[in-house]
């Protein structure tokens, strides 16, 4: 299909590996928040969120990290849980990338 094409059938294992655990991960923030819980979560997640995540170099490719359904999931964890990314709540600063893609 077109995602093996854009990111490499060995890539796709990888991807439907990294789509797995975000399932899980969002079923348990969800079950965590239920709990009315306080915690921190630290992570590397390996997708940028917005696109000032990436440098323009990467905004019209497609590389997983950078995918629609990824990002989707993460304004999921941002905008419904309300999780906060704590790097881009202090850092207001241009040209601050977190994501590059792993080549």
């Amino acid at each position: 299909g077109r995602e093996e094409e854009l990111i490499g059938e060995d890539d796709l294992t990888v991807l439907d590996h990294k789509d797995d655990f975000m399932e899980a991960f969002g079923l348990h923030m969800q079950k965590t928040l239920r709990k009315r819980r306080q915690f921190i979560f630290c992570a590397n997640l390996q997708t940028a969120h917005p696109v000032t995540d990436a440098s323009p170099l990467y905004h019209k490719l497609d590389f997983s990290g950078f995918l629609p359904h990824e990002r989707a999931w993460l304004d999921r964890l941002f905008d419904e849980m309300g999780c906060v990314d704590a790097f881009r709540d202090i850092n207001k600063q241009s040209n601050q990338y977190t994501w590059w893609p792993e080549q």
